[in-house]
C-alpha cells in the first residue's frame, strides 16, 4: 500500500476472475483520491486495461488474447493518484489472474493479497481472505 497524509492507495497482487463472487476482479482501494489513474500491460508490454474511474475494475481480460475471458498471468499495473489534500502518489506493481480453480496456483516472492482483505477505514491489510490459492 502507498500512504500519504489521508490519503491511501491499497492493491491486490492476485484475484480469481472464476465468478465466485470472491475476488473476481481487480480494483485499486484509494481512501480520499480526487484523481485517479489506472493503466495495466501484458508481459508484451501491450496495454490491456485503462481508467480514470477508481470505482472501475479489471475482469483480466487481455484484448491481445482473448476479448471475452480472462487470462491467466503476471501482468504489470502503474496507478497514479491525487488526494483531497493535493498530495499525489505514483506507484507500480504486479497483479496474477488465475480464473481456472483446477490450477490456482501462482509463484511470487511475496504472499497473495487479495482485495477482500482490505478494509477501507484503515490503510492497510485488516482481513484474512475468503479466497484461496496454493504458492509454490
Amino acid at each position: 500500500h502507498l500512504s500519504v497524509d489521508s490519503l491511501c492507495v491499497q492493491a491486490p497482487n492476485i484475484f480469481t476472475p472464476n465468478y465466485d463472487g470472491m475476488n473476481d476482479a481487480f480494483w485499486i482501494a484509494c481512501r480520499n483520491a480526487t484523481a485517479f489513474t489506472l493503466t495495466i500491460r501484458n508481459a508484451a508490454d501491450s496495454v490491456v486495461f485503462s481508467t480514470m474511474d477508481q470505482h472501475q475494475a479489471w475482469k483480466g481480460i487481455d484484448p491481445t488474447v482473448n476479448d471475452s475471458l480472462p487470462t491467466p498471468g503476471r501482468y504489470h499495473y502503474t496507478v497514479h493518484v491525487t488526494g483531497t489534500s493535493g498530495a499525489q502518489l505514483s506507484g507500480n506493481g504486479e497483479v496474477y489472474v488465475v480464473p481456472d480453480l483446477a490450477t490456482p496456483c501462482f509463484s511470487s516472492s511475496v504472499p497473495p493479497v487479495f482485495g477482500d482483505e482490505f478494509d477501507p477505514r484503515i490503510c492497510g491489510i485488516a482481513y484474512a481472505s475468503n479466497d484461496t490459492v496454493c504458492v509454490w
